[in-house]
């Protein structure tokens, strides 16, 4: 079970250091995510850019 989740963060590390460079798409196909998940991720990181 924690394997799973550390795979998960890990995933979801690769796809917020990649969120400005890369393409929505590209990214959740390339890292596995869902496209959903990458989008929500876009939004976190252009509302912390506002700040």
């Amino acid at each position: 079970m924690l394997v799973k989740e550390g795979t998960e963060q890990a995933k979801l590390n690769d796809a917020r250091n990649l969120i400005d460079i890369l393409d929505e798409n590209i990214i959740a196909e390339r890292i596995g995510l869902p496209l959903e998940t990458v989008q929500n991720l876009k939004r976190e990181y252009l509302a912390s850019k506002k700040k």
